[in-house]
């Protein structure tokens, strides 16, 4: 197995076609095709199979086009290494990105690293969370950025950028929807969502998959759902034609919402508020508010994982709540609110200064 059969491999892998595989790598198509047939016969495996659209991966070449991609960029990255420096490092960076961040990030991200680091090259590839984290365990990517839910994450290194909202995306106005009015803005609640079709990923290998199907099971509602095709342009087009509604996070619309095409509507849901005041002593208010009526837990843990205190388990309705924390006995440092609905989960620090 060499380098060179790798790389051929590869390509056609990415471009679905030994032609054209043949024309970006400026090699002669009978060659590309022996170096994969050598590869094939080395490893006794079938790499790919011709459908009428083209040639597609079959599993045991989808499997070595995993390695591949990991062996060509440890190459690469050796290369940038030796030549690179600190101050003017060089090479290829590769970011994943999930649809709807790829709607809005690449153009920023593009513009500042031409600027900043001219000598390295930014390659973007994008797909679901759950694919982009096992790219990372892979080596396939450098570094994704995606939506999560999952509030520990021992699969790789992560830091919170933002928490983003979720929206109902519709081409109904606003005053034919059941708006509710909170913190002064007009938000939807969950529950009445079930009221519309929605077209929404069917896999829960997808981050909003993941979401809804946790709303689902903590406030027992479950929504109207239609299959989405894949690709977020395409369930959008199925939105702006009025066959039905869905739920996205605010870079996936953006453009539309700005252009009146669409009403976007913030869905109320699970949010642990910060606490006040913080620091504290003696006391501190935790707020949070709910999206529906459902069952509470709330308690104060220290940083070494012990149950402090535990303030609520009860079932309490929609909306925002407030409970007064007044620490007896404890010493200064940092403790941890912990708010659990169903299967979701936040969490918040609070510093105790005496």
């Amino acid at each position: 197995m060499t380098l060179k059969q790798l790389r051929y491999f590869a390509q056609v892998a990415h471009e679905g076609s030994f032609a054209a595989a043949a024309r970006v790598l400026y090699v002669a198509q009978p060659s590309i095709s022996q170096q994969v047939a050598k590869l094939e016969a080395e490893l006794g495996v079938t790499l790919f199979v011709r459908q009428a659209r083209g040639i597609v991966l079959t599993e045991s070449g989808e499997r070595l086009l995993d390695h591949a991609h990991a062996i060509l960029r440890h190459i690469e990255s050796a290369k940038a290494d030796v030549s690179s420096t600190p101050n003017n490092p060089q090479g290829t960076a590769v970011l994943g990105l999930t649809q709807s961040i790829c709607n809005l990030l690449p153009l920023y991200l593009m513009d500042m690293m031409a600027t900043r680091y001219p000598r390295v090259t930014l390659d973007i590839t994008v797909g679901l969370t759950s694919n982009l984290r096992q790219w990372l365990l892979d080596g396939a990517i450098d570094v994704a950025v995606f939506a999560s839910e999952e509030q520990d994450d021992t699969v790789c290194l992560r830091t919170p950028l933002i928490q983003e909202e979720l929206f109902f995306v519709t081409t109904t106005p606003p005053e034919r929807l059941p708006l509710q009015v909170q913190e002064g803005r007009e938000v939807i609640l969950f529950a009445d969502l079930a009221e519309f079709e929605l077209i929404l990923p069917s896999s829960t290998r997808d981050s909003l998959g993941m979401l809804v199907e946790r709303l689902e099971q903590s406030t027992g509602i479950r929504l109207r759902k239609r299959p989405g095709v894949g690709q977020l342009m395409t369930n959008l087009s199925f939105v702006l034609a009025g066959d039905c509604g869905c739920l996205l996070s605010s870079p996936a619309i953006h453009h539309l919402v700005d252009s009146g095409a669409v009403t976007a509507v913030p869905v109320a849901r699970l949010d642990l508020l910060p606490n006040y005041p913080n620091p504290f002593n003696p006391s501190t208010t935790i707020r949070y508010e709910l999206p529906t009526a459902t069952r509470v837990s709330l308690a104060v843990y220290d940083v070494r994982g012990s149950l402090v205190a535990r303030l609520v388990d009860v079932e309490q309705p929609a909306g925002r709540h407030e409970v007064l924390f007044e620490p007896r006995g404890l010493a200064s440092g940092v403790y941890l609110a912990h708010l659990r609905v169903g299967g979701q989960v936040r969490t918040m620090r609070m510093l105790l200064l005496k």
